[in-house]
């Protein structure tokens, strides 16, 4: 096929001049669109159409784009030959090499379109894969988890955990019960065999609570912990930002199995101790040691607090 492209004669905007003066300075929609369906075609997969002799003096050659298999198919048609002149060979095999036969002629082409597949061969991959959750509270369940992804191509086989799901789909829903740490795999095999995968962890982590209260050191309970703001983490490095009234101290309290916070405000380390360690029952029932530190003085205004 000769080689058709003309390339797009761009040329800067100038807002000096209206844009009907220039219109190879703008991309429209239509630009767009022609973009769009040279990559999207560029993307498909080149396979052997029809191959074979029909009864026209000059052969043909097409290349037939299917849209729904998101395939481009060629089509090859060549001339019947004429018969022997001369003596009859009775010689099968000198008959076939001397002849193209339509079984000769669909080989050399299909051999000529796996080179081809060969040199533009995209390995699968699945560029990203997420779900809306990742962090839950110990002690909670989770009865519904939407996972989305998106890959450079559509894969032979698709599976997640193991399960076959449909290789067209990018999101899903899954309606299982977790109550613990849990893994989720999404693989993606091409039909070479290439390989692609990705993983999503669903973790089961405290809260880290902090707040301001006039609440007296001695009643801490939990009920008082789950009043103040929540933030799910596995670790007590965080930065959370208050007001501390007249009268109101500061708050903070993290399991006792995490690495104990330094606090620092400013800068500037210390302003917080120690207070009391406490059996803390979440909302959900679970129960686990926690400790509870307090600023060392009050009415502390707005204040950014570092955990180190």
């Amino acid at each position: 096929m000769p080689y058709e492209y003309e390339k797009n004669d761009w040329e800067s905007y100038d807002e000096k001049y209206p844009i009907e003066k220039q219109p190879d300075s703008i991309i429209t929609k239509n630009k767009l669109d022609r973009m769009e369906l040279g990559i999207e075609r560029s993307n498909m997969t080149f396979e052997t159409g029809n191959i074979g002799i029909s009864n026209t003096e000059n052969p043909s050659v097409s290349i037939v784009v299917d849209e729904v298999d998101h395939t481009r198919k060629l089509n090859i048609l060549f001339p019947k030959q004429k018969e022997f002149e001369g003596a009859i060979i009775d010689d099968q095999d000198a008959k076939e090499d001397a002849t193209w036969s339509s079984a000769k002629i669909n080989q050399l082409v299909t051999t000529l379109i796996n080179q081809v597949n060969e040199l533009s061969y995209k390995k699968i991959e699945i560029e990203t894969f997420t779900s809306n959750i990742t962090l839950a509270e110990k002690g909670s369940t989770i009865n519904k988890i939407i996972f989305n992804w998106k890959m450079n191509r559509v894969p032979m086989e698709l599976t997640l955990n193991g399960k076959d799901i449909t290789t067209a789909l990018q999101s899903i829903t899954v309606s299982d019960l977790i109550t613990e740490d849990t893994m989720f795999t999404l693989r993606a095999i091409d039909e070479k065999g290439g390989t692609s995968s990705k993983a999503v962890t669903i973790s089961f982590v405290n809260g880290i609570y902090y707040g301001a209260s006039t609440l007296t050191p001695n009643t801490i309970t939990s009920a008082f912990i789950r009043t103040l703001t929540k933030q799910l983490s596995s670790t007590t490095r965080i930065q959370f930002q208050l007001t501390a009234l007249e009268n109101q101290y500061i708050y903070y309290a993290c399991p006792v199995k995490y690495e104990q916070p330094r606090f620092f405000v400013g800068g500037f380390e210390g302003g917080f101790y120690l207070l009391t360690t406490v059996d803390f029952i979440n909302e959900y029932n679970h129960t686990e040691k926690y400790n509870i530190y307090i600023s060392t003085n009050s009415n502390l205004g707005y204040t950014i607090i570092d955990c180190k």
